[in-house]
C-alpha cells in the first residue's frame, strides 16, 4: 500500500509540473498567435515552442519568468546546458545556432 501511496504522489506531482509549465508558456506567449525562436529566429506556434532557461538549471537557473524564454525544440537540443550567450556565439553574433 505504501508504493502505491508513492507512485500516486509522484504522478500528481509530475501533473502538477505539466501545468504549471503550460501556464508559463502561455504567460511567456501574452496572447500573440507566433513568437520567434530566440536563436534561429523560426516563427512558432505555442505548440512548436518549448521553454528555454536563459540561464541553465544544471547552472543554478530557476524556473522563474525572467529566466525563461522560447525557442524551437532543435536549437533547445543542440544548446544542452551552454550558456544562452555561448550558444548565440557573443552578444554581437548573429542567432543561427550552427
Amino acid at each position: 500500500m505504501r508504493f502505491r501511496h508513492s507512485v500516486l504522489y509522484q504522478n500528481a506531482r509530475k501533473g502538477q509540473e505539466i501545468t504549471r509549465r503550460r501556464r508559463m508558456k502561455r504567460r511567456l506567449f501574452a496572447g500573440r498567435e507566433r513568437v520567434p525562436c530566440c536563436f534561429c529566429g523560426k516563427l512558432l506556434t505555442l505548440r512548436q515552442a518549448t521553454i528555454e532557461h536563459v540561464v541553465p538549471k544544471s547552472r543554478g537557473g530557476e524556473f522563474e519568468f525572467e529566466n525563461l524564454t522560447l525557442s524551437c525544440q532543435p536549437c533547445n537540443s543542440k544548446r544542452g546546458d551552454t550558456g544562452y550567450e555561448e550558444f548565440r556565439g557573443g552578444p554581437d553574433q548573429d542567432r543561427s545556432p550552427g
